[in-house]
């Protein structure tokens, strides 16, 4: 095990302007103890990409805060700034990654 993602069907808390069933979503992401820094957030972004496109969604979804570290793992694995916006009292970037063929 390199790291863990929580994978959701659905993010209407984060992603309330978008239609059901086009994307998943990752929450949580972590690499796991004893693991260093490195390739790993791209094998874990990789399998979430081939979940999604077993599932037939086009897109991977995470949201982060605004920390300038966290933005630039996402930025070089793939992700584009979709917004920034409140959602309830956070302050969150929303990400997105458009799974590719197979």
């Amino acid at each position: 095990m390199i790291g863990v993602a929580l994978l959701q069907y659905e993010d209407e808390d984060f992603w309330p302007d978008r239609a059901q069933g086009q994307a998943l979503y990752m929450h949580r992401i972590c690499a796991a103890p004893g693991v260093e820094k490195g390739a790993w957030p791209r094998a874990l972004f990789d399998w979430a990409e081939g979940e999604a496109r077993r599932l037939d969604r086009p897109y991977l979804r995470l949201d982060c805060f605004p920390r300038p570290k966290l933005r630039a793992v996402y930025e070089a694995n793939g992700f584009e700034k979709v917004d920034d916006r409140w959602v309830h009292y956070l302050y969150v970037f929303r990400y997105e990654r458009p799974v590719g063929p197979a």
